[in-house]
């Protein structure tokens, strides 16, 4: 039983066995015998101070919590791995329930791997606990495990130029979804460098993908539209799906802010056929967000919210804060503009919920201008002046967003 105490938090049957050689017969006598939680889900826990007293006792043998260690790390690096396809796909909600309940010893391993510098294995883990950490708004933690890596590598020199570019690939994109446009920058460009297009054209498409999605955040679109194309004709010779139908989406989004909003759609579309036939729930969130938001500045606004509807069930599903706040907060818009008054409130209360728990200062922002709009809409002057003021002084710190200059506008109207 001394093994089990490095899976720390909700461990599974087969994490059991596998690093602690526990059966499920044995698993049940310790949950009759109150040594072991086991929750609705199947999981199990080790009560705590527990854990602690067979910890003290595995450490006492040293080659046994070598033995254990080795076995988590790897079989961690393993299941990490192995579900890559089913995060790009039709078991992307069946992966995310399998592994972020166990995410705390996902980066037990991952900290192992590091500590040992076994770069292997954190070759196999890097993208899958991305991906994770992307579907479930953990960008936060995904950044703090791809630093821990990188210091920890930093005086080897047998580290592959997969596993850099990797790990600043993933920081990159993490700073990006926070928008901290520096960092993002930074780490992207290191990681181009790094990269090498003719051995692994999807991570350099991916780099690349994500350099234009740096560009758009900083209102280039023409620019971010050129690294879009460079990323699909890499996506497209290595006939990488999943990465074709996120590019032709960002695509879109490029086109829209030209103003060339046809072509946008076309671009929507194309996207959207391809995540439905990966049957890609994630993918099919951002895209029809995206036809959402197209649908509602053509003042379309019952088509706008069935788009927006579908982004918010599907948010759930997945237990996407990233999207579910977003796509909350659309959808408050549009229930301010049809004057559904309490919806919208509800709405953007939620939204503003689940921003603050994800620690996302921009979006925390965008909720309380879209309050503010909302106590326009209403007449209620003084609180929309106070709130968008409020929305302004979050921003502050993003001063290269183009929200800023929405707010400023707004009450200068206001004060008109």
């Amino acid at each position: 039983m001394s093994q089990l105490s490095l899976l720390t938090g909700v461990f599974g049957r087969e994490a059991a066995s596998r690093v602690a050689n526990v059966g499920l017969p044995e698993l049940k006598g310790l949950v009759d015998k109150s040594f072991l939680h086991r929750n609705s889900a199947g999981g199990f826990r080790i009560h705590e101070l527990l854990r602690q007293f067979v910890s003290a006792k595995l450490k006492a043998s040293p080659t046994a919590l070598k033995e254990a260690e080795t076995r988590l790390r790897e079989y961690y690096a393993s299941r990490l791995q192995e579900r890559v396809p089913d995060l790009q796909g039709a078991g992307q909600k069946a992966g995310l329930d399998e592994l972020a309940p166990e995410f705390e010893n996902v980066l037990v391993a991952w900290d192992l791997a590091v500590r040992d510098q076994e770069f292997d294995a954190l070759s196999k883990m890097v993208e899958g606990l991305w991906l994770v950490c992307e579907l479930r708004g953990w960008f936060n933690e995904a950044l703090g495990a791809m630093h821990r890596a990188t210091l920890g590598m930093r005086d080897a020199t047998d580290v592959s130029s997969y596993l850099k570019a990797s790990l600043l690939a993933c920081s990159g994109r993490c700073h990006l979804r926070l928008h901290q446009l520096e960092e993002a920058e930074r780490d992207l460009k290191r990681a181009r460098v790094e990269a090498e297009p003719a051995e692994r054209p999807p991570l350099y498409a991916f780099v690349l993908n994500n350099l234009g999605l740096l560009e758009l955040q900083k209102s280039n679109p023409i620019q971010a539209q050129e690294w879009f194309e460079q990323s699909l004709k890499l996506y497209s010779s290595v006939d990488k799906v999943w990465g074709v139908a996120n590019v032709v989406n960002n695509l879109g989004d490029a086109l829209q802010v030209q103003g060339r909003a046809a072509e946008a759609q076309d671009h929507y579309q194309r996207s959207l056929r391809i995540f439905r036939n990966l049957t890609d729930q994630r993918g099919l969130v951002t895209v029809l967000r995206n036809l959402g938001r197209l649908r509602e500045s053509q003042n379309e606004f019952e088509e706008a919210r069935v788009c927006f509807e579908e982004c918010v069930s599907a948010a759930r599903d997945l237990k996407d804060r990233y999207m579910l706040s977003r796509s909350l907060r659309d959808l408050a818009l549009v229930a301010t503009k049809t004057k559904e008054w309490e919806l919208a409130e509800e709405l953007l209360d939620e939204s503003q919920t689940v921003a603050e728990t994800m620690g996302d200062p921009l979006e925390m922002a965008h909720c309380t201008f879209a309050q503010a709009r909302l106590k326009q809409a209403q007449g209620h002057r003084d609180s929309a002046r106070g709130l968008a003021r409020e929305a302004l002084r979050r921003i502050n710190r993003f001063s290269d967003s183009p929200l800023k200059p929405k707010i400023l506008g707004f009450l200068d109207n206001l004060n008109r």
